[in-house]
């Protein structure tokens, strides 16, 4: 673990920290941006957090949320520069140089000066804890709830294939420090607003099951971060489905498009040919089309990679 010891050393030396999640944010680099700002502040340390993007009412449930701007702080000028969970330099959201890179995603193009990139972590909020650790800091009950939270955020609840062994044991730690479970599941899985709820009705009313039941998917038009929330974790439950689409009307010419699979179908090789990114079973991409373009030239790639399956 040279590289966090690095990276432990160069965060501790600093004086201003600015920590930059990524756009289109979810609970993973918020909240564990949130808790690392939380830990540096124990060595006097100054941190500012910023996205470029707004928050989704989903992502604001912890209360120092507020203190993420959306802008890169003037009158204020900091030593390093940090990368939250950012693939590449175009998930900033800013032209910026970046010291520290940190990410559990295999296709990170490393683009900083240290590239902590780890494959194997269940989410952002494994490896902040393992600088925890390292660090000895003191593990305060908030700490502790916001790590456990971005962890069950990134699993799925812990349901997801990037779980393992060691996922349970991070957690069952910062339980000792104080996280609630039930309290942290009621704040991210059951905290849905009413238009979010009747988003979700809709796209199961246009749910479509094709290719001999191996892919499903559905549209939701004209949604935001907020309202297009959790869909697609509802619809790749269709019993004997492989693959699971969401398409999500930003606007007219943008569409977002989140990837689901089960076994062996990896929908990160979909992603990245439209030029987005993630994990084998949950990836996701934006194409710049009309909503029939984005369905078909997806759905062509998809058939195409199924063919070569058979």
């Amino acid at each position: 673990m040279e590289i966090v010891r690095k990276i432990l050393k160069k965060l501790l030396k600093a004086k201003k920290i600015l920590l930059i999640c990524h756009v289109d944010p979810d609970g993973d680099t918020t909240w564990s941006a949130l808790a690392l700002k939380k830990l540096l502040m124990q060595k006097r340390v100054q941190v500012k957090i910023v996205c470029a993007d707004a928050l989704p009412e989903n992502v604001t449930v912890f209360k120092e949320t507020k203190d993420i701007s959306r802008k890169l702080p003037s009158n204020w000028k900091w030593d390093l520069v940090v990368a939250m969970e950012a693939g590449d330099k175009k998930r900033l959201g800013f032209s910026i140089n970046v010291d520290i890179n940190i990410d559990h995603h295999f296709d990170n193009t490393r683009y900083a000066n240290l590239n902590w990139i780890d494959a194997q972590a269940s989410a952002l909020g494994s490896m902040i804890y393992c600088i925890c650790k390292l660090g000895k800091f003191k593990i305060t009950k908030e700490i502790a709830s916001l790590l456990y939270a971005a962890i069950c955020s990134d699993t799925g609840g812990f349901r997801f294939g990037n779980t393992k062994q060691q996922t349970f044991a991070d957690v069952y730690e910062l339980v000792k420090k104080g996280a609630k479970p039930d309290q942290i599941y009621h704040l991210i899985y059951e905290n849905v607003s009413e238009i979010a709820l009747k988003k979700l009705g809709q796209a199961l009313c246009d749910l479509k099951v094709i290719e001999q039941g191996k892919i499903v998917y559905s549209v939701a038009n004209k949604v935001d971060n907020e309202t297009g929330h959790g869909i697609i974790d509802v619809i790749r439950t269709v019993r004997g489905s492989e693959i699971a689409i969401l398409f999500k009307e930003l606007d007219e010419k943008n569409i977002k498009v989140s990837l689901r699979s089960k076994n062996n179908f990896n929908v990160q090789e979909i992603a990245k040919i439209f030029g987005g990114g993630g994990h084998k079973k949950a990836a996701g991409c934006e194409l710049p089309l009309s909503l029939n373009e984005a369905v078909e030239k997806v759905l062509t790639e998809i058939r195409k990679k199924l063919s070569v399956k058979k």
